[in-house]
C-alpha cells in the first residue's frame, strides 16, 4: 500500500491511496495542513481494517466503498470500479497490508509527479 501526499492551495493537503502496482484506489478529502493529512493516513489504515467501517455501494453500474470514521460518519469514498468483485479484492488487499506494525511510504506529489519519499510516523 502506498500513499501520495498532494499539496493543495493555501498550505492544505490531500492524499491518494494506491495498491502496490500503483493503481489509485481512493482520493482523500482536503485537510487543513500536512500534519492533519498524515494523521488521517494513519486513521485510514486503522479504519480500513474494521469491516463495519467499510460499506460497499453501487452507482451507475460502478462499485465503490465509503469508509466511515470512528463515529460512524461517512469519511472517505473510494474511486469507482467496474465490478464489486474487483473492489472487494482491492479492499481485502488493503486490509491485509494494513497492520499496526507496518511501515508505510508516503510519496510527496505535485501535479501527479512523485517528488520525494518520507516515512509515515507511527
Amino acid at each position: 500500500m502506498q500513499f501520495s501526499l498532494i499539496p493543495q492551495s493555501e498550505g492544505k493537503f490531500s492524499f491518494q491511496v494506491q495498491n502496490e502496482a500503483g493503481d489509485a484506489i481512493l482520493d482523500s478529502p482536503v485537510f487543513q495542513n500536512r500534519e492533519n493529512c498524515v494523521a488521517s493516513i494513519r486513521g485510514f489504515v486503522d479504519q480500513i481494517r474494521d469491516p463495519q467501517a467499510v460499506e460497499i455501494k453501487e452507482e451507475d453500474g460502478k462499485a465503490f466503498f465509503e469508509l466511515k470514521d470512528e463515529a460512524g460518519e461517512n469519511w472517505m469514498r473510494s474511486l469507482n470500479f467496474d465490478s464489486e468483485e474487483d473492489l472487494r479484492g482491492k479492499i481485502e488487499t488493503l486490509r491485509t497490508q494494513a497492520t499496526d506494525n507496518t511501515s508505510f511510504e508516503v510519496n510527496m506529489r505535485r501535479q501527479r509527479t512523485p517528488r520525494r519519499m518520507t516515512s509515515l510516523p507511527k
